[in-house]
């Protein structure tokens, strides 16, 4: 048996609720998730806000915004649960390279399916 439309999407959004920050790591942030996290210029990890799921598939519903220092590049995305909890990392491919020239960095999209999978 496979999961129906209706069970894919509950999954995803359990999955997505149990992240409750996001993290910006200028290259992978190793097992425990605090390698090469950026820091300074009023760097905070950010909550985010997710959609209700679609065909197994849940969206951020509103962009995360940092600030921290200028022209740094932001490779990897951490996520966190609570405790703080690391629980896993992506790889940015999409969006902003790296902090604009005002300390500007916005994560716009990312997605989490039904198998936990996230882009």
């Amino acid at each position: 048996m496979s999961w129906s439309t209706t069970g894919r999407n509950q999954r995803a959004e359990a999955t997505a609720g149990l992240i409750v920050s996001v993290s910006l790591h200028t290259a992978d942030p190793g097992a425990a998730g605090t390698d090469n996290e950026v820091s300074g210029s009023g760097y905070a990890r950010q909550a985010p806000s997710w959609g209700s799921a679609s065909n197994g598939v849940v969206n951020l519903s509103a962009a995360l915004a940092y600030t921290g220092p200028a022209s740094t590049t932001a490779a990897h995305a951490g996520l966190w649960g609570t405790g703080p909890t690391f629980l896993g990392s992506v790889a940015r491919t999409g969006g902003d390279a790296q902090f604009n020239a005002e300390g500007e960095y916005n994560i716009t999209s990312m997605a989490i399916d039904a198998q936990g999978n996230i882009s």
